[in-house]
């Protein structure tokens, strides 16, 4: 709680009715994913409904199919995060899973809102082998996901 009585940290999309997204969101890897560098994803999502809330990640064991580790944020639930005070909110903890806005100003012709999902790379290199896989699951505040699977072969 804040000084203000709630939680100003709320998703302003969630004032609305839900509704599918005016246009499906798209997830696309940037870079390769090598050992010692994050994994870079752009997550893209029409300019009018910026929903992006929760990235799930799992490193799947191939061989059993199971996830062998697995990390959420979740921006609602404020699940992969530490909500106890403000400033650790608006402050970005960049040795776990985190998101970065990518600027796009304004003009007629630009459409969509973008948004860097940054896997630091201490949380993957040590699973770089065949046996294993890197499962990235995004969805928006409604619910509505899109996905990448990506291999930890070297």
């Amino acid at each position: 709680m804040t000084q203000w009585g709630f939680d100003p940290h709320i998703h302003p999309m969630l004032l609305y009715q839900p509704h599918a997204p005016a246009a499906s969101p798209s997830l696309t890897q940037v870079g390769s994913c090598v050992p010692g560098n994050p994994v870079v994803l752009e997550y893209a999502i029409h300019r009018e409904q910026p929903l992006l809330n929760r990235v799930e990640i799992k490193i799947i064991d191939r061989s059993t199919e199971m996830a062998v580790k697995s990390h959420v944020v979740d921006l609602t639930l404020r699940e992969g995060m530490d909500p106890t005070k403000t400033k650790k909110l608006d402050n970005l903890d960049r040795d776990k899973t985190h998101f970065e806005c990518i600027p796009f100003g304004y003009h007629p012709t630009v459409s969509e809102y973008k948004t860097k999902i940054i896997i630091p790379a201490e949380y993957i290199d040590s699973y770089f082998d065949s046996n294993y896989q890197l499962k990235i699951e995004v969805s928006d505040i409604w619910d509505y996901k899109v996905g990448e699977i990506l291999s930890l072969s070297v």
